[in-house]
């Protein structure tokens, strides 16, 4: 597979020229690399040097607890950028693990490069920093969902708010990307009780579903 055409073609980088793509690859120190399902792309403590592009498959983050239990935070599939948020942190490490959950093709570039263009300010990183402005609004509304899933107090509140934010219309079936185990530590809830309240929510006729296969009926 030809990975600089597979960053070429993606939404960060398909409205330039070849010859500013190219410019770009040195400008940014970008290198590609391929993860197996499983693999460990960043480490959570590891100082915030780069910025994450999943050019195919599918990532995450997750947090460890103290037991050492990974508590899944957010997916990254095609087109989608782990780490902008790190450049403006005193801080600036990692505050959770990145991996592959699946094989994936990843784009690694230099995180301060990225966020702090050099002095002739050129047109083509105004326009990256225009898509890492908006990659960030993006984060930020499904932070805030997040939030609101979270705050609720009742098991079947959170699952219903969950689906409600992830399942935008009745009757289309969707597929969600965690596990009953991982949509549990997702949520903050025991699988057991997830599981119960999954049941009573298809007796009650406002969801159906098959393993992660989700539809909301209402």
């Amino acid at each position: 597979m030809n990975y600089l055409n597979l960053a070429k073609h993606s939404s960060f980088f398909k409205d330039f020229e070849l010859m500013d793509f190219n410019a770009l690859l040195r400008c940014l120190s970008i290198r590609i690399k391929v993860y197996k399902a499983g693999e460990i792309i960043e480490y959570e403590g590891n100082i915030a040097k780069n910025a994450y592009l999943t050019l195919s498959g599918k990532t995450r983050t997750a947090l460890i607890d103290e037991n050492g239990k990974a508590i899944p935070c957010h997916d990254y599939s095609k087109d989608m950028i782990f780490g902008l948020e790190y450049d403006s942190l005193k801080d600036n490490a990692y505050k959770e693990e990145f991996f592959a959950v699946e094989d994936s093709v990843v784009l690694i570039c230099d995180l301060h490069k990225l966020l702090n263009p050099c002095e002739n300010y050129c047109p083509r990183h105004r326009t990256l920093v225009k898509k890492c402005i908006s990659a960030l609004s993006s984060a930020n509304i499904s932070s805030k969902q997040r939030i609101i899933e979270l705050g609720q107090s009742k098991t079947k509140d959170k699952v219903l708010t969950y689906l409600s934010n992830n399942l935008p219309r009745a009757n289309h079936e969707y597929q969600i990307p965690y596990n009953r185990q991982e949509l549990a530590d997702y949520l903050g809830v025991e699988r057991s009780a997830l599981s119960a309240c999954l049941s009573d929510l298809k007796k009650e006729g406002l969801i159906d579903f098959n393993k992660s296969k989700f539809k909301r009926i209402k």
